[in-house]
């Protein structure tokens, strides 16, 4: 018995409820009810055919949640557009439906740039074959493919080298936003350090220092630096805007910043 016939057995069997061909009927007529009673019946379809895709491309960083979503959908559009006439069962006729509406969540969201469907049905066939990562040997990884598949599917060495070359550079991007833990608690993005942005520590520490540097001027001196490089809070001032808010000539702003310039200079080097 094949997955699907086993899938159909299990499905079929209702007690005292109504079958996925009645149910379907409701639904194009716009019952609301009769969609989750349907999901819920054919639950275990939904879930066998996602799990199966997924397997498929384990290459891909594809959440089985997701696929699961997209194969709800697949079955709802498949039940608005299901005709009793046509002689199958509705099991027979939402299969493809799920199937295509998986595959397309797969390609969708598998990776952050777009790879064509062709593209991920040669990948799948290479990621069977390939036996490392590195180091790739294009002819025979070509031979083990051609010679595990059936006549007339299997890859050239110069396809095999195409597929790698423009599939990898896209699988390799991820998202900052992955998460990296099975709580989902931790993302990529708090791993990644950027070496130009201070610590906690670090910014502690200046600021410990422009405080002692500062106390160690003038009244008139610490005025000064702090208009000029913005300590106040206020935007970096020129030395003429300076020299108009104090009343004083622009010549001596830039004596009382270079005296204090210097006794911070000094007062660091003792330290």
């Amino acid at each position: 018995m094949t997955e699907l016939q086993q899938i159909m057995t299990e499905d079929t069997v209702c007690t005292n409820r109504e079958t996925n061909e009645e149910l379907c009927v409701r639904i194009q007529h716009g019952d609301q009810k009769a969609k989750n009673l349907l999901l819920e019946r054919n639950a275990g379809l939904i879930h066998a055919i996602a799990w199966r895709e997924r397997r498929k491309y384990t290459y891909l960083m594809v959440e089985l949640e997701d696929l699961w979503a997209a194969g709800q959908m697949g079955m709802l559009h498949a039940a608005e557009l299901f005709q009793e006439e046509s002689g199958n069962s509705f099991v027979t006729y939402a299969w493809s439906h799920v199937r295509q509406s998986i595959q397309r969540e797969i390609v969708r969201g598998g990776t952050m740039i777009r790879i064509p469907v062709h593209l991920h049905e040669r990948m799948h066939k290479i990621s069977v074959y390939r036996e490392s990562f590195s180091n790739v040997d294009y002819r025979g990884l070509a031979q083990r493919i051609t010679k595990g598949e059936r006549e007339g599917y299997g890859l050239t060495e110069r396809e095999v080298r195409d597929c790698l070359s423009q599939t990898e550079p896209a699988l390799s991007v991820r998202s900052l936003n992955d998460p990296l833990s099975q709580d989902g608690t931790l993302e990529r993005e708090e791993t990644i350090c950027d070496s130009e942005i201070p610590t906690p520590d670090q910014i502690v520490e200046v600021r410990w220092m422009v405080s002692a540097c500062l106390a160690c001027l003038t009244p008139r001196e610490r005025e000064v630096i702090e208009m000029r490089y913005g300590l106040d809070g206020a935007p970096e001032r020129t030395l003429l805007e300076i020299g108009t808010l104090l009343e004083i000539s622009k010549e001596r702003v830039r004596q009382l910043e270079q005296r204090a310039m210097q006794k911070m200079r000094t007062w660091v080097a003792r330290t």
